[in-house]
């Protein structure tokens, strides 16, 4: 092993815990991995750390700022690699400017995620969170028949068809649901091959008997779940977004819900984590929501940390 002669800072890793993968991953290349939550500092000091250190890489999770006047901070820093897959607090334009490269993790946790969406899905079109709140408060009630179908003839409609959406695609055709798509990077061979129809957004919203958003998050895709939209779908449909927070207008969604005109949302994720106690969400009928755990498995874990570590490598390489 190499004397370390270089730094790379973890910036407040959250759930993720030590950093002992990235270390065997990043000490036979000369590093000298610094993470800032062992060392007790919180973020603005992480970023310190690395000014002082002349970090060469960055990793942080997704609730770091990684915006401007904090990569304007990070002289001599090459790289800065995000915990996981989304890039929405990565100023990607100022990265680019002061010539960081930028990483992610695209390709780990898929069968966690797919799944949890899965769960999800099947969670709403029982009423599971119905069905326990009524036991819990002492009552026995039982729906209506006709407000739930059986699954094999509702349609699920996938708001993005990358690596996630076409795992939920054929784990929900096990199910023998139908599934219908909306994409507009993916090509009318690939969706057949998938057994997916693709559609229009709007006509996905219309038919769809659940809508499911893996999507990320970008200007064009911030909510792609409106008003509008939700006035599209079905009053019996459901609507799980294990994708980004801000994919969906929380408070639209909360007005559907208290009227009645959605019967039901299951969300892992949210515009701001933890939920601030004014939001529209907390006591909204009908609704599941998760923190923000769908990637989570000691198998996933282990896979992201090692990952981010190798992405590192390859842009300071």
């Amino acid at each position: 092993m190499s004397t370390a002669s270089r730094v790379a800072v973890v910036i407040d890793h959250g759930v993720h815990g030590e950093v002992r993968l990235e270390r065997a991953v990043l000490e036979p290349l000369g590093f000298e991995v610094r993470d800032t939550r062992a060392e007790g500092l919180d973020v603005e000091q992480g970023f310190q750390l690395a000014l002082d250190k002349s970090a060469e890489a960055i990793v942080a999770g997704p609730i770091i700022p990684l915006d401007r006047p904090h990569l304007e901070r990070l002289s001599g820093c090459r790289a800065v690699v995000r915990y996981g897959v989304g890039l929405d607090n990565v100023d990607l334009a100022a990265a680019a400017d002061l010539g960081i490269a930028v990483g992610n993790v695209p390709e780990y946790g898929h069968e966690e995620i797919s799944n949890h969406a899965i769960a999800l899905l099947l969670a709403v079109h029982r009423r599971l969170f119905q069905f326990d709140r009524s036991v819990r408060s002492g009552g026995q009630d039982v729906p209506a028949p006709q407000t739930i179908s059986r699954l094999s003839e509702c349609t699920l409609g996938l708001v993005g068809l990358g690596r996630i959406g076409q795992r939920v695609a054929r784990k929900a055709q096990a199910f023998d649901m139908p599934v219908i798509g909306f994409d507009p990077y993916l090509d009318e061979a690939e969706a057949r091959e998938l057994g997916v129809e693709l559609v229009s957004l709007d006509e996905l919203l219309r038919r769809a008997d659940a809508v499911s958003l893996h999507v990320p998050l970008t200007g064009e895709t911030r909510n792609i779940i409106d008003e509008r939209a939700l006035s599209m779908m079905r009053p019996l449909a459901g609507l799980i977004n294990i994708g980004r927070g801000g994919l969906v207008d929380e408070e639209a969604l909360g007005r559907a819900l208290h009227e009645g005109r959605l019967a039901g949302a299951a969300l892992d994720v949210t515009e701001i984590e933890p939920l601030p106690a004014d939001s529209p969400l907390l006591d909204a009928p009908n609704l599941i929501l998760t923190p923000h755990v769908a990637w989570v498995s000691a198998v996933a874990l282990e896979e992201l940390r090692r990952r981010t570590a190798e992405v590192v490598a390859r842009l300071c390489a």
